[in-house]
């Protein structure tokens, strides 16, 4: 039976009616809509789609289907409101760790620690009670005793610095100039140095000292080497002088 195409206007859908048909209109068996239909052509060539269903009626369910493929989705909130409330979690956080407003104060920053400087103490010269070469072995001995590592060669220039008693004195306060206090290793080698001091050279004379290194500590221990050197100019080699010194109240040493 010959037949041809046809193309719903409404759906697209491409179906074949009987070339011997009567009626100008036929049903979509798709949808259900009115399809013109039109005059066959020929040679077997399909009529455009325009003059095939341009201008058909289409029924309900074809307008339906047409709404439904036209709408256009609805968004989901979800994700919005999970990410607000990501972000109103970030800043509450972020407050929490800057203090959120808190009234308390701010925790003071420590002063820095700075070198001593003894640029202004001059080095006390050779006393002319001292000879020169006793003067010049003294000095060596009081290099290798600061000259780190603390150790055995140390602990025996101490006691050749020792024997020398009163007149060891200005050598060793030479040296201790020298010493950083503002480091741990220089902080301790201060107070050895100290100790040589009071407990072996003066009898027990002691201004104090401390073997941490915060900034008031190497100030105060820079304090300690000038009042060192203020009892040398006092004092001397005179070593009735030195043990009046180290039988008058004294201050403790500190050691933090």
């Amino acid at each position: 039976m010959d037949s041809h195409q046809v193309t719903c206007a409404a759906c697209s859908h491409s179906f074949s009616v009987p070339a011997t048909r009567t009626a100008s209109r036929v049903k979509c068996p798709k949808c259900g809509g009115v399809v013109e239909v039109g005059r066959p052509q020929t040679g077997g060539d399909e009529a455009p789609a325009k003059e095939r269903g341009q201008g058909s009626a289409a029924g309900p369910r074809a307008r339906a289907g047409r709404s439904r493929r036209g709408a256009a989705p609805k968004k989901n909130p979800a994700p919005l409101i999970v990410g607000g409330v990501v972000v109103l979690g970030l800043i509450v956080v972020a407050a929490l760790r800057t203090g959120g407003g808190s009234s308390e104060p701010a925790t003071p920053a420590q002063a820095a620690v700075v070198k001593p400087d003894f640029s202004n103490l001059p080095d006390i010269e050779r006393p002319p009670e001292i000879e020169p070469g006793l003067w010049d072995s003294m000095n060596k001995n009081m290099a290798l005793y600061i000259q780190p590592p603390f150790g055995k060669a140390s602990e025996t220039a101490g006691d050749r610095l020792v024997q020398q008693r009163e007149r060891a004195i200005p050598v060793i306060l030479n040296g201790w100039k020298q010493v950083d206090f503002s480091t741990a290793d220089g902080a301790s080698l201060g107070w050895k140095i100290q100790t040589l001091l009071l407990q072996a050279v003066t009898g027990g004379v002691n201004f104090g000292w401390r073997r941490a290194t915060r900034a008031e500590d190497v100030a105060f221990n820079s304090q300690i080497v000038r009042r060192w050197f203020e009892a040398w100019g006092q004092n001397k080699i005179d070593k009735e002088a030195w043990a009046a010194l180290a039988a008058a109240p004294a201050e403790a040493p500190e050691q933090k």
